[in-house]
């Protein structure tokens, strides 16, 4: 019972901080937003002479962005084993 309430208590915070981020997060679409950076254009720009990659798209998630890339797939193989785990266990309690 302990469990549950303490489980109960950290995803209502976990919820309400989330929550919170979003009413932070600057209006979608909004010409003065962060996103709306220099960034971007220098990637349509300059992208092509400076990665040699046919393709804009490979080329920024290749040579721009492969960390974050990198981490994305971290995250997700870590998701998977998480998963398989969970349903290993349980096919080993029966």
């Amino acid at each position: 019972m302990l469990k549950n309430l303490i489980a109960l208590i950290a995803i209502f915070l976990i919820g309400y901080s989330m929550l919170l981020a979003v009413a932070e997060m600057p209006t979608f679409g909004d010409p003065d937003n962060p996103t709306q950076n220099e960034v971007a254009q220098r990637y349509l720009e300059e992208g092509p002479e400076e990665t040699q990659h046919p393709n804009l798209v490979s080329a920024v998630l290749v040579a721009y962005r492969s960390f974050d890339t990198f981490g994305e797939i971290t995250v997700l193989f870590t998701s998977v084993t998480g998963v398989l785990a969970v349903i290993h266990g349980k096919r080993g309690d029966e």
